[in-house]
């Protein structure tokens, strides 16, 4: 059981706390859907919360990784969490999520692009 811990708060708990956010959101969807009720900041601020958070989950499995092969690349990283957004936001442009995702990358203190380079 004490092996499995870390791999739960590595792995699975950053992909249950977005999961949550999205699930929050669609809930908040639908009841702005049958009261007519006007959310999209909120769905906004969940949204780019839920990208914050699968970014900080990107960093932690990089961050694992490191010393390990394969290790992952800022585009490695990025690739990871466009990935997992595109498919909880089907809906949204891509470049829109891109976007949103950058602008968020911004804002977090020691995130940043790397692009191919791997950090070692």
């Amino acid at each position: 059981m004490s092996d499995l811990w870390p791999l739960f708060l590595s792995y699975v708990l950053p992909i249950l706390a977005s999961a949550l956010v999205s699930v929050v959101t669609w809930g908040l969807t639908r009841l702005t859907q049958k009261y007519g009720i006007e959310l999209d900041l909120t769905r906004d601020s969940a949204m780019r919360y839920s990208i914050r958070k699968i970014a900080t989950g990107a960093e932690e499995i990089a961050a694992k990784r490191l010393g390990v092969d394969p290790k992952m690349s800022g585009k490695d990283k990025l690739d990871y969490v466009l990935a997992i957004a595109t498919k909880q936001w089907p809906k949204m442009l891509p470049e829109d999520l891109s976007r949103i995702l950058h602008e968020e990358l911004a804002g977090m203190s020691g995130v940043g692009a790397t692009g191919d380079r791997v950090v070692e």
